[in-house]
Order: C-alpha cells, then sequence, then structure tokens
C-alpha cells in the first residue's frame, strides 16, 4: 500500500483525476495539470535520451525485436525482485524496532472492544431516535452488549458513567450524547488498523462513516478474533499521525476564519501550508497535491462549514487516539485511553465543552 502511495506514475494519475474537473474554474488546477503533462513529456524525452541508443543497438545487432523484447522483460523482472527484497527490508526494520509484547496487543483489543460496544449502543440510539414511535426497533440492544462486555472480561474497566449509560434504558440518550460516542468509530478504526495487518487506515479527506463490519470483528468473541501477534510500530504510526495533525489544524484555521469556531489559529500552518499539505500527499492522506488539503471532491476552503465541524471532529478522535497508541508502545500504560473513556460522557472529564473535537483536546 504504501509502495503504491509513493509510486510516481500514481501519483500523477491521482493528481490529474483531482485537477481535470476543475480545470474550467481554477487556475491552480490548470497549472498543476500543465505541470503534470510537463513532467510527463520530460520523463518520457529523458527515457527515450538514454534507452533509445541501447535499444536501437538491441534491436540492430541482437536479434531485432525479439532482442529488444527480451531486455525489457530482463529489466522488469530485476526491478520486481528488487522491489520485493526492499519492501521484506523495510518490514524486517519495523518489526524490529517495535517488538510488540503481546500484552499490550491483548489491551488494545480489549479497548477496541470497549469502545465498540459504545458506538454499536450509539447506533443504536441514534436510530431509534430518528424512527417513528410505531417503527422503532425491537429488542434490547444493551442486554447483548453488556453481556458481550462481561465475556470478554472488561465490563469492570468502563468508568461507572459510562456503565450507566450502557445499562439506561433505549431512547434515553440525548443528541448530543450520542454523536459524542459515535464519533468514536474512528477511535475503532484506529485500534483495527494498529492489530490488523491488512486494515487499511481509511483516508480523512473521505470523511469516512461508521463501518459494521469493523463493529462486528471489534465485537466478536475472542476465540473468532485474529490471533496472529501483530502490531504497528512506532513509525507507522507517525506516519498516520502527522497527516491527521495537519487537517485538524487546516480545518480549525479555517473554522476561525469562518467566524463558525472560536480559539487562537495556528499561524505556522499558513506559513508551512504548502510543506503540511506535500506531506499529507506523500503518505496517501491527501492522495494529490493542492492549493489547499481536499475533502470529499472539493477543498476545505470551498465545503460546507458544517462539513468541516464533522471531520475536523473525526481528525481530532483519529489524532488523538494515534497518541495514545504511541504512548501505551512507548510505556505500555493505556492512560491516554482511560482519559478518552472518561470524556465521552457529556460532560465528563476530557470532554470537550464545544463537542466540536477542536484541537485543543489534542495538543
Amino acid at each position: 500500500m504504501a509502495a503504491d502511495r509513493n509510486n510516481l506514475i500514481g501519483q500523477w494519475w491521482r493528481q490529474l483525476a483531482f485537477d481535470l474537473p476543475r480545470i474550467g474554474s481554477h487556475a491552480e488546477s490548470r497549472k498543476r495539470v500543465l505541470l503534470v503533462f510537463l513532467s510527463m513529456l520530460l520523463a518520457g524525452l529523458v527515457l527515450a535520451a538514454f534507452a533509445g541508443p541501447f535499444l536501437y543497438f538491441e534491436y540492430r545487432f541482437a536479434g531485432g525485436w525479439w532482442g529488444v523484447l527480451w531486455i525489457v522483460v530482463m529489466y522488469a523482472l530485476a526491478f520486481t525482485v528488487r522491489r520485493s527484497l526492499k519492501r521484506r527490508g523495510n518490514m524486517l526494520m519495523l518489526n524490529l524496532n517495535s517488538a510488540p509484547s503481546p500484552s499490550l496487543r491483548d489491551k488494545l483489543i480489549r479497548q477496541r472492544t470497549m469502545v465498540a460496544a459504545l458506538v454499536n449502543r450509539a447506533a443504536f440510539e441514534a436510530h431509534w431516535a430518528a424512527s417513528p414511535a410505531d417503527a422503532r426497533p425491537e429488542g434490547d440492544a444493551r442486554a447483548w452488549l453488556i453481556r458481550r462486555l462481561r465475556e470478554e472480561g472488561v465490563w469492570e474497566e468502563l468508568p461507572l458513567a459510562l456503565r450507566d449509560l450502557m445499562a439506561s434504558p433505549p431512547g434515553s440518550w440525548s443528541q448530543e450524547q450520542t454523536g459524542r460516542v459515535l464519533l468514536q468509530m474512528e477511535s475503532v478504526r484506529v485500534l483495527s488498523w494498529t492489530v490488523l495487518r491488512d486494515y487499511v487506515l481509511p483516508s480523512l479527506r473521505t470523511a469516512a462513516a461508521a463501518h459494521s463490519e469493523i463493529l462486528k470483528t471489534a465485537l466478536a468473541p475472542a476465540n473468532t478474533k485474529e490471533s496472529e501477534a501483530f502490531l504497528r510500530s512506532e513509525l507507522e504510526i507517525d506516519a498516520e499521525a502527522e497527516p491527521a495533525r495537519a487537517y485538524l489544524v487546516r480545518l480549525n484555521n479555517e473554522l476561525i476564519d469562518r467566524k463558525v469556531s472560536v480559539g487562537e489559529r495556528d499561524e505556522a500552518m499558513d506559513e508551512h501550508a504548502g510543506l503540511y499539505m506535500a506531506y499529507a500527499a506523500s503518505v496517501g492522506q491527501a492522495e494529490m497535491i493542492a492549493e489547499d488539503l481536499p475533502i470529499g471532491g472539493a477543498l476545505i476552503a470551498e465545503a460546507d462549514s458544517n462539513d468541516l465541524l464533522h471531520l475536523r471532529a473525526i481528525a481530532a478522535v483519529r489524532y488523538v487516539t494515534l497518541e495514545a497508541v504511541k504512548a501505551a508502545l512507548l510505556s505500555g500504560e493505556m492512560a491516554g485511553f482511560r482519559e478518552q473513556l472518561e470524556g465521552m460522557t457529556v460532560g465528563g472529564v476530557g470532554a470537550d465543552d464545544e463537542g466540536d473535537g477542536s484541537p485543543r483536546s489534542a495538543t
């Protein structure tokens, strides 16, 4: 995945896919499209200058087109083998750096189970509130969820306020409480990415919605969960945390400029905006270089304020969770996660007064 993100041709293609629909109304997009085409032309000319004489020699003196085809195949195989060996070397280095403790991985999986149960209950509350009185879901989700938490041995680890919340009758959660817990779906994603080798953390630009399969995996009985002792390294976590912070700061600055939110702007983001955006693109979070960070098919400066508020909250949860995972890797302690759980109740310790996930909760 990382190799695909950093592939030059892939980056050119994503850049064109983003800019071509906007060339009629955005001067910056027109400049970038022209730059990409010129870069591709230059790359082709350089390749022709170096490879042309060699291929002509092969064609003229080494068997014609069959000789040229043989050389191309051999070079393709050589580059494929080199890339494979390099990837294996990188994975070995990451595994040596991380050296994860199985007990820490178990703690992270238990944390994921607790948060997934809360998010599941919040989704039930949202469905209940949105349904007419005669069409509300039957059954009581709380009984099954509490039983699952007890079976996993994590019920007693929940703060008392959250246990009371889980045990409360269906339809008793406030809209603010439901929204605050639903945002923690991002924490489930981050924790799933931390402990699952094959799960890819989705880009923040998509503002991904809740994914039922991830919740099912997190709430599955212990004997059906993945047994591989896999855990992300500190290097991998940093590679995701920096783009999350770039999005978080940029979104907060934009909302302050629009007077939708209050607080202090991060002036460093304005001074080094290009570096933030280039970094975010290099690890696949922004997908392309633009004059601003993208959200959906637009840019942050062009998006609706409500969409920006929602994405800022998601970015804040992602950044805080990644930092908590990193702290757990370094110290073996789960203090950051305990604070995160306590902040999930309205008015709880560490709760954001505005409920908007602004950067002050991440710093």
